[in-house]
């Protein structure tokens, strides 16, 4: 699916926006062990973000229609759900962010 601009790739500045929003997210407590849900994860920046915070007792679910930025980051600790935010309902489990 394009985006905004009509690419079909990453944004160019979407690490730096990872590393912006990484300076909220720790502002807000992130570390191990925390359980996280990423909806409409886009590219997959703040998702591996978040995944290599929380660690193997952590957790990271990451949503969004078009899952193909996604897939190639799902590991144990980061679960890729093909979602339609719009109409699907989200995961039931308990979250801290």
């Amino acid at each position: 699916m394009p985006s905004a601009t009509g690419s079909s790739e990453p944004a160019e500045g979407a690490p730096a926006a990872g590393a912006m929003t990484g300076g909220c997210l720790y502002g807000l407590g992130l570390g191990p062990g925390w359980r996280c849900l990423e909806a409409g994860a886009g590219t997959g920046t703040v998702a591996a973000l978040l995944a290599a915070s929380v660690g193997a007792t952590g957790s990271v679910v990451a949503v969004d229609l078009d899952t193909r930025f996604l897939e190639p980051l799902s590991s144990e600790t980061l679960d890729v759900q093909r979602l339609d935010l719009t109409s699907d309902p989200l995961p039931i489990e308990r979250f801290d962010l």
